[in-house]
């Protein structure tokens, strides 16, 4: 029977949490662990064996060697739903007697009790739903520049806002007014087409986008060489800025 050496058990650690196993002895440990991932031969003959845990798998997410899908916040998609589903709420409040600017309105009178509790409806949810929206932009805005660079980003943020914007803005938008229009006995394609034809941009619900594209030019032209090189480790700096300026004047877009 082969002499067999004694041997150690090293536990290697990444943020305070175990990623692998080690054992190391020469010329091999006395059994091959069932849970065993593989083994590689080190120098002088000494070989390695690892097993892997279920935090092990981090090592290739930050190596890049996982698609970013199976890094997604499936919690911030659920998040965006909701608040998704408050902004349909909010303009059907104040197309129904709630305060507020919406393109067509059924009630007009707000000093019924349906208009009053629509209109504290809005005024709670006007409050926080669109500031949550900046939220979670300026959250995910500094390692968004930091993996994309600053051109692939400014691209990224011209196709995703840019093109609706100006999409909405010269052909929905007019479009939509002359759907409005059309309950007051208005004709809807004379309407649209004089509205095109005059070059009109009616930003409708697309001042998110505006808003969100205008900070995004001012984050990289403020910070956006920091960014790049050293990001920071609250990101809560950087979606601040949205939520003080969603105080002031955007909150009069809702």
């Amino acid at each position: 029977m082969a002499t067999r050496c004694s041997f150690k058990v090293e536990c290697i650690t990444f943020n305070s949490e175990p990623l692998a196993f080690v054992w190391r002895g020469k010329p091999r440990p006395p059994r091959r662990p069932a849970a065993c991932a593989g083994e590689r031969r080190g120098s002088e003959g000494v070989r390695y064996r690892i097993r892997r845990t279920t935090a092990d798998r981090l090592l290739p997410m930050r190596r890049g060697k996982i698609h970013p899908m199976s890094q997604r916040t499936y919690f911030i998609d659920r998040l965006r739903v909701v608040l998704t589903a408050l902004v349909i709420v909010h303009h059907t409040a104040i197309t129904y007697g709630g305060s507020g600017g919406w393109f067509y309105r059924e009630v007009t009178d707000g000093s019924t009790a349906s208009s009053l509790m629509l209109t504290l409806l809005c005024a709670v949810n006007q409050a926080f739903f669109m500031g949550m929206f900046f939220l979670i932009a300026g959250y995910f805005t500094p390692t968004s520049l930091a993996r994309k660079g600053t051109l692939h980003f400014l691209h990224d943020r011209l196709l995703r806002l840019g093109v609706p914007l100006l999409v909405f803005g010269f052909v929905l938008g007019p479009l939509t007014e002359a759907l409005a229009g059309a309950a007051k006995g208005r004709a809807i394609l004379d309407g649209w087409l004089g509205a095109l034809s005059q070059g009109r941009f009616v930003i409708g619900p697309l001042w998110f986008a505006f808003a969100l594209l205008i900070f995004a030019l001012g984050y990289v032209a403020g910070v956006g060489r920091a960014a790049i090189k050293a990001p920071p480790r609250n990101p809560c700096r950087a979606m601040s800025v949205g939520w003080v300026l969603h105080s002031r004047w955007v909150r009069r877009r809702c």
